[in-house]
């Protein structure tokens, strides 16, 4: 094993700073912020699709930092030279020609394979959800396919924690066994056991793992917005009652109808929103504070910022000085301060709900899939979600009041475990960063012949425990 003598170059597939959605954004500060504590030389690049190269400016660890974004095509114009099916297709072409030399110069005639082969280790993060077909087949091979490139050009890729699976499909099942066989390790967010994974895609149990982390965002840093801007004045320093946040999701409140068939919630997501804030206010004789966390101003998006606005201008008389509305342009940096200042905190997307128990805010997560319970229930704290698919509307407001009863007893809970996450997931970040600063021909021979390379971890239940 030989020491590398030039800064390691990692490369970050699946999560970048052009989504409205600002989990996705979190991932992918989180990410690029937990290298740099680990490796602070390192040269971090985006991966993703888009029609221009850009440059984002990132704030981590106390510094500005220059992150590019090296942009693929996800189109019909297969003779962009940054197609990826192009990409895949010439990375295929220098896998099985013979002549080394030729297989050089296939790729050193593509200045994106060229920059890929030059990366010391290839990071996927899959929108930290979409390594799935829950979303169709089409956002399954928006992911996938940059992974397999990295693949077919043996770079060690490591699948960062993030949802694995469902596969429903034989098609995604196979696309999944080709990955997950191959990358040199795999890490998931969810602390349940994985058995479910070798039985969707195949798998051998005893031949493959992942390994359990945290995710990545609950490591988030908080910046406070140079501008505050509340609709309404509910956030005075003189405050009567407490102070509740509130994620509404476009995602289940726009064409509710549809939403329901797809995720089959037992409750109407409208209704229980409408009751959410009337039990709030009413019974509560609290403040609530709309916080979206995807935002836009397409109706035909699953935008929390449109629904909110919405509710608020409804809702803004009748609960006078009682309902206010986060407004204004947020990164993900400082809509988690806004979350923070919450004294207890209701949402419907994932990250939202991270951003506040990663602050010690009592929580619950109002969920539409198991994905909220395999990250939140790694914390081991009950209750911190409701399965709206399996919960009647009664049972979800129990578990409400009785986090609202519970509250400081879940905040003390949530600093004693927020301290153990963030420590595992620095520790995390220092394995990755062994991968990407030394180089054993061991891993690219184990990719080369398309075996997995990383070892089998304990059972992912007995790793929380």
């Amino acid at each position: 094993m030989t020491e590398r003598k030039r800064p390691p170059q990692i490369v970050l597939l699946g999560a970048s700073f052009g989504t409205q959605n600002l989990g996705v954004n979190a991932l992918a500060h989180s990410a690029i912020s937990g290298i740099l504590v680990a490796s602070p030389d390192a040269r971090i690049s985006l991966w993703d699709y888009g029609k221009r190269p850009l440059t984002y400016s990132v704030r981590a660890c106390g510094q500005e930092f220059s992150v590019p974004l090296v942009n693929l095509r996800f189109s019909w114009k297969v003779f962009l030279p940054n197609n990826i099916g192009l990409l895949i297709l010439l990375a295929a072409l220098a896998r099985i020609v013979p002549l080394r030399g030729l297989r050089r110069k296939i790729i050193a005639a593509n200045s994106w394979l060229r920059r890929l082969q030059e990366a010391d280790v290839v990071c996927a993060l899959s929108g930290g959800d979409s390594f799935s077909d829950i979303y169709g087949i089409d956002r399954l091979l928006y992911v996938s396919l940059p992974q397999i490139l990295a693949l077919l050009l043996t770079r060690p890729l490591v699948l960062l924690p993030q949802t694995i699976g469902p596969f429903r499909t034989a098609s995604s099942r196979s696309l999944a066994r080709y990955i997950l066989r191959r990358a040199y390790q795999v890490y998931s967010r969810d602390y349940r056991d994985v058995s479910g994974l070798h039985a969707g895609t195949g798998l051998n149990a005893s031949g493959t793992m992942p390994k359990f982390c945290y995710d990545l965002a609950f490591t988030l840093e908080t910046y406070a917005p140079q501008k505050m801007q509340a609709a309404g004045n509910a956030l005075p320093a003189e405050r009567p009652g407490l102070l509740v946040g509130l994620n509404v999701s476009g995602l289940l409140f726009m064409d509710e109808t549809k939403r329901n068939g797809r995720f089959g919630l037992r409750v109407s997501y409208h209704e229980l929103v409408n009751r959410l804030i009337a039990f709030c206010i009413e019974e509560k004789q609290a403040t609530v504070l709309l916080v979206p966390h995807v935002f836009g101003t397409d109706p035909r998006s699953e935008s929390d910022q449109l629904v909110c606005e919405e509710l608020y201008s409804r809702l803004k008389e009748k609960y006078k000085g009682r309902l206010d509305l986060v407004r204004g342009t947020c990164d993900q940096n400082e809509i988690k301060h806004w979350i923070g200042r919450c004294d207890l905190f209701l949402g419907s997307r994932m990250h939202a709900c991270i951003a506040a128990v990663s602050q010690q805010v009592p929580t619950i997560g109002l969920a539409y899939s198991g994905k909220f319970e395999g990250v939140l229930g790694s914390l081991g704290i009950k209750p911190l979600v409701v399965d709206l698919r399996k919960c009647s509307e009664p049972e979800i407001m129990m578990a409400i009041k009785d986090c609202f009863d519970k509250r400081e007893i879940i905040r003390l809970q949530l600093q004693r475990k927020i301290a153990q996450v963030t420590s595992t997931i620095r520790d995390f970040f220092a394995e990755v960063a062994k991968v990407s600063e030394t180089e054993d021909p061991s891993i690219f021979n184990a990719i080369t012949r398309g075996k997995l390379a990383s070892e089998p971890a304990e059972r992912l239940i007995e790793r929380v425990q």
